[in-house]
């Protein structure tokens, strides 16, 4: 028997209940836990659906995957919501309880895990949004937000992604604290992460499981003749070398790690679209078969995407239609915003050119997914800083360096920021026509690299995630959701 404790703190109390504890939901409990805790006085009740008292309940709060959790279904239909069932989606719900003791009932049903993890951010954006920044947590402080919580309005909410693939590409020696970088990129319902390395950092499978259990999928990226002088492709002695050497790389670097795919560049960066006879789109299309073949009879399920810079390309993309359909093309350079590394407005012209480039790249290989390396944040100091490096640990720095850092590059990021502010309905715009000529999905991870993004979400960034997950709601409500996503990253 329990012992019975007298309460400190009166009615009404709140509780968590969840239908499951592993894996990604148990990252999804977790953090449900650390947004809702601030808020209230008392230790919040945390346990498992089945065995909680529901008459004993007031204030409830039900998290799990909806078609594991029929009190969760049920709750949905009887308040008329949708269930959610396509990857990633969610339903969330404040309503008022069925108890009869005036209390409230929320809800964060999710299609997969991920859905779940997701309803999550959305609930403590709202949350902290809504509660504002009132100083140090003092006993007045502490009670009114007590109160901010347990009055917390009426609503509901079904959202599930546009596109698909959602993240962020950088080289990974400028990811400073690498935790506080993935928890901002979830807290942004951003799910993939490219690094970019000279070789993979010591840490690498510490970092690999602390993105998995926020959701996260990582690629590494390593070249397959990228920055390299005096190779040519068209040459089979030079194709067969390159080849073997990545064979040889990735079976020794890469292989023994967990990773959700390679990303590699090749000798495309620059605007030479043939060499000699042949177009540099079929000699790269032969080179990249050849090696992705040799590659994917090692392991057959990896996942390959092939960075390409359209200025090398052009219009002899439909020399790249026989390329393995195993093998994603991520586009960079593809013409005006949001390739360009500074976020101008394009004129009219350079604008609908570019739409009209990227929906032939979207459709031409029927069956593949649309992906691109959008640009106007943050990038390397190439000419100042930059350095090729070897064996090193990742995301390990203290934090006042980062801190000291940024305030060092805020400047630059204000400029961004307010380019992004004039400039991001057009962005939402690309996003909008291009989901409708990438029927098999899309993948977007902006270049944010040495921008500290693990020391704050600027909100250019916050933009980006928002149109990335949605770029169908208005221009207000977009950069309404940025707005809240910049208050809710103290959580």
């Amino acid at each position: 028997m329990e012992p019975s404790y007298p309460l400190r703190y009166p009615d009404p109390r709140w509780s968590i209940l969840f239908s499951s504890y592993s894996g990604l939901q148990q990252q999804a409990v977790n953090e449900l836990q650390k947004i809702v805790q601030p808020f209230l006085p008392y230790v919040i009740r945390v346990q498992e659906t089945a065995s909680a008292k529901m008459a004993e309940l007031e204030n409830r709060i039900f998290i799990g995957v909806c078609q594991k959790n029929p009190f969760l279904q049920n709750q949905l239909s009887s308040a008329g919501l949708p269930v959610p069932a396509v990857p990633q989606s969610y339903t969330l719900a404040c309503l008022d309880s069925s108890t009869g003791k005036g209390g409230k009932l929320v809800l964060v049903a999710g299609a997969d895990a991920d859905g779940v993890l997701y309803g999550v951010q959305e609930y403590g954006k709202r949350l902290y949004f809504q509660a504002g920044r009132q100083g140090p947590v003092t006993k007045v402080e502490a009670e009114r937000l007590r109160q901010v919580f347990d009055t917390q309005e009426k609503f509901s909410l079904h959202e599930e992604p546009v596109v698909r693939e959602r993240g962020i590409w950088t080289w990974g020696y400028v990811i400073y604290d690498y935790r506080r970088f993935i928890d901002h990129m979830l807290r942004l319902k951003m799910n993939t992460l490219v690094i970019w390395n000279d070789c993979p950092p010591l840490n690498a499978p510490q970092l690999i499981d602390y993105a998995h259990q926020r959701g996260v999928k990582v690629i590494f990226g390593f070249h397959w003749g990228w920055g390299l002088s005096g190779i040519n492709l068209a040459d089979p002695a030079d194709s067969q070398a390159m080849r073997r050497s990545v064979v040889e790389r990735y079976q020794r670097e890469y292989q023994p790690l967990d990773l959700d795919g390679i990303y590699f560049q090749t000798l495309t960066e620059h605007s030479n679209t043939r060499l000699g006879e042949p177009t540099l789109a079929s000699v790269v299309c032969d080179f990249v078969n050849n090696t992705s073949r040799a590659l994917l009879e090692i392991s057959p399920n990896l996942q390959i995407y092939f960075g390409l810079h359209a200025t090398s390309i052009r219009e002899h993309y439909t020399d790249l239609a026989d390329l393995d359909p195993r093998v994603t093309i991520v586009w960079e350079d593809a013409g005006s915003l949001p390739y360009t590394y500074q976020p101008a407005a394009p004129s009219p012209a350079d604008f609908e050119a570019t739409l009209e480039y990227s929906r032939k790249l979207a459709s031409f290989r029927p069956g593949a997914s649309f992906a691109i390396v959008p640009k106007g944040w943050s990038n390397l100091r190439w000419d100042s800083e930059f350095e090729h490096h070897g064996p090193f640990i990742l995301g390990e720095q203290p934090a006042w360096y980062s801190r000291k850092r940024l305030e060092g590059q805020q400047g630059y990021w204000d400029k961004n920021n307010e380019l992004w502010m004039r400039n991001y309905p057009l962005a939402a715009r690309f996003y909008r026509d291009l989901s409708a000529s990438a029927s098999a999905g899309m993948m977007a991870v902006g270049l944010v690299e040495d921008g500290l993004f693990e020391e704050k979400i600027q909100l250019s960034v916050s933009l980006f995630a928002e149109i990335l997950w949605n770029p169908f709601r208005s221009d207000d409500d977009l950069l309404q959701h940025a707005l809240q996503n910049s208050a809710a990253e103290t959580y």
